[in-house]
């Protein structure tokens, strides 16, 4: 791991020891995930009763798009492995379970920044909202061990990029 890379995990982890930092670390890493999923429904309910039909299609094509994006974050954690930064730094605890996959990119802010996205587009205020408990998860998911903060550049680029200037 690079040391900023490293640096930001370690601190958000120390950070979240202690009670009732511990807590809302767990609960914004695990739990909040709900928040911008209700969150979309709300306004996709809100679009179905005024008869909405653009900003209800947005909102299916924000589920949709979520479930791909879901997908190929699966597929990336199959083609390149990260050790989760409970495993691989000595000084980050985990809080909660250990899991045993690629820490290359977190599902959960994957699922959650495309559903805020898509509540973005629908209706400002909500998507704000939305926006907002995305960067709670993410830093969540941080304070947890599970990924390290700086998940979008590893420290080499996968075997599936091409070897180009562009990485850099």
């Amino acid at each position: 791991m690079r040391s900023v890379d490293r640096a930001i995990v370690e601190f958000a982890n120390r950070a979240a020891q202690h009670q009732p930092q511990r807590l809302a670390a767990l609960v914004a890493a695990k739990y909040l995930v709900v928040v911008p999923i209700v969150i979309l429904l709300g306004v996709a309910v809100t679009a179905l009763r005024r008869r909405d039909t653009h900003a209800l299609a947005v909102a299916v094509l924000a589920g949709l798009g979520a479930a791909g994006a879901l997908g190929l974050n699966q597929l990336a954690g199959h083609l390149y492995f990260r050790l989760r930064p409970y495993w691989a730094l000595p000084a980050v605890h985990a809080i909660g379970t250990r899991g045993g996959d690629s820490s290359f990119f977190s599902d959960h802010a994957t699922l959650v920044a495309a559903v805020s996205a898509g509540a973005l587009l629908i209706n400002r205020r909500w998507g704000l909202a939305s926006l907002a408990v995305t960067l709670l998860v993410a830093l969540g998911r941080v304070a947890v061990g599970a990924h390290s903060g700086c998940s979008a550049r590893p420290e080499r680029p996968p075997p599936f990029v091409p070897a180009s200037g562009a990485w850099a």
